[in-house]
């Protein structure tokens, strides 16, 4: 007799927890709507996102597969699957939506001249939502990591959308968050026809939050064949040539990184071109618009810099070339005799992806924080293809070691490469799961 007393509470709950989080994102609107249009008047590139209020092309093709990518790092584990997908639905038409303008880039150059429609995800207001359904009309949304928007979900659902997780994963500090709201969260899993997991933990943890136990499958992260990105010779040839690099130059990538690392990797990387003069440092920031902030850094540093942009290789006092463009880094990482992962220096916010320079073959370095690629990390590890430090000492003593041995240096790169191929599979799994659901619900009328 108390289960149902407890389903109408939880029901209660959902529905009051809904009818704040919609209160709260139109209380949001008039403040959020004159600086999006300021912001759109001052920066033309950005007026692009006054789209994710539904302001969608007219000529989407309906009835097809619509793939969510949150940004960058998304777009490019997208990329095999939904050439994967495009494979075995010659027939269905392909959307792919991000939700940052670097995420919007990225998904142009990776699908142009593809046939594939690239716009962005709307923002999860109810009107906002009801304009994207109308004019994408798809047969099914593919949600990549753990997208967990409760209008797209619901709205689809109703519409008789088939909603699926790819990829999905659960860290610690999200299911501390999601169960303040966990009827709302409940609910939403359970909206889902299928959820593919990458780990065995992450598939308990969605489960443990409302997903229906028998929708859930594990398959595997997409992200170590998004990362088996062949670099040939003469393309690592002509990136050397872009960048400036010089022939006798060692390559050290410093990739992704944040506020408060690009100080700790610089003073790391002057003590190491005491030893090793020839080394070079490409700094890669994760967010472009902090540029100014990061050529600051290599001022107060000592060292002298050349954006990406401007590399001609006649500079003959740089030892930094800072990455001031999106959608490189990954092929980059291929001329890096070392690779540092940033995001992984700093509390509380769990690293950024290792396999994109464990694929190029590259010794991997990070810091203690990675909490958000265990999978990765554990793999890499059992391979023995990385090395995780704890601070800046342990930075600088590993990357001399292996800047001083060089055959060790060919094996940890080696070892990584082998972490990433062992890991495959992923999308095929993938791409099966949403064969089932599609073959399981007819095209919608």
């Amino acid at each position: 007799m108390t289960v149902p007393c407890w389903s109408a509470l939880d029901n209660v709950r959902e529905m009051i927890l809904l009818g704040l989080y919609n209160a709260i994102l139109y209380l949001m609107l008039p403040v959020a709507a004159p600086y999006l249009m300021v912001r759109s008047l001052c920066d033309r590139s950005f007026r692009r996102v006054m789209r994710r209020f539904g302001a969608y092309p007219t000529d989407i093709p309906s009835g097809g597969l619509w793939v969510h990518a949150v940004s960058v790092g998304e777009v490019a584990a997208a990329k095999p699957l939904v050439s994967a997908l495009k494979e075995r639905f010659p027939d269905l038409s392909l959307v792919v939506t991000t939700s940052t303008t670097t995420g919007q880039d990225a998904a142009n150059e990776a699908f142009r001249d593809q046939g594939i429609t690239v716009t962005f995800f709307p923002f999860d207001i109810p009107f906002a939502v009801r304009r994207a359904l109308s004019s994408i009309k798809p047969r099914a949304l593919v949600l990549l990591e753990t997208e967990l928007w409760p209008n797209i979900v619901r709205q689809s659902t109703a519409r008789g959308i088939s909603v699926i997780i790819l990829n999905g994963r659960i860290s610690d500090s999200s299911v501390k968050w999601y169960r303040f709201v966990a009827p709302l969260v409940r609910r939403t899993l359970k909206a889902f026809e299928a959820l593919g997991m990458r780990s065995e933990q992450d598939a308990r943890r969605v489960g443990q939050l409302g997903a229906d136990p028998s929708r859930i499958a594990i398959t595997g992260n997409i992200k170590f064949e998004a990362g088996l990105l062949c670099v040939g010779d003469d393309q690592k040839k002509e990136l050397a040539r872009q960048i400036g690099l010089r022939q006798n130059e060692v390559l050290i990538v410093a990739g992704s990184t944040h506020r408060g690392e690009e100080e700790l990797i610089l003073e790391v990387f002057a003590r190491l071109r005491e030893r090793t003069p020839t080394a070079t440092l490409l700094l890669a920031p994760r967010h472009v618009t902090r540029l100014t902030e990061v050529c600051d850094s290599v001022k107060r540093a000592g060292l002298e810099f050349v954006l990406r942009t401007n590399a001609h290789g006649d500079q003959e006092r740089r030892q930094v070339i800072v990455l001031d463009t999106t959608g490189e880094l990954a092929k980059l990482y291929a001329l890096g005799e070392l690779a540092i992962v940033g995001k992984s220096f700093l509390e509380n916010v769990g690293g950024h992806n290792p396999l994109e320079p464990a694929a190029a073959g590259v010794p991997v370095l990070f810091g203690p924080h990675m909490e958000n690629f265990a999978g990765p990390v554990e793999a890499l590890r059992r391979h023995g293809g990385c090395v995780q430090v704890a601070d800046a000492e342990g930075l600088y003593r590993n990357c001399r070691e292996l800047l001083d041995d060089r055959e060790k240096r060919f094996q940890v790169g080696q070892n990584a490469r082998q972490a990433v191929i062992s890991g495959g599979g992923a999308v095929a799994r993938s791409v099966a799961l949403v064969e089932k659901v599609v073959e399981a619900h007819p095209a919608l009328s």
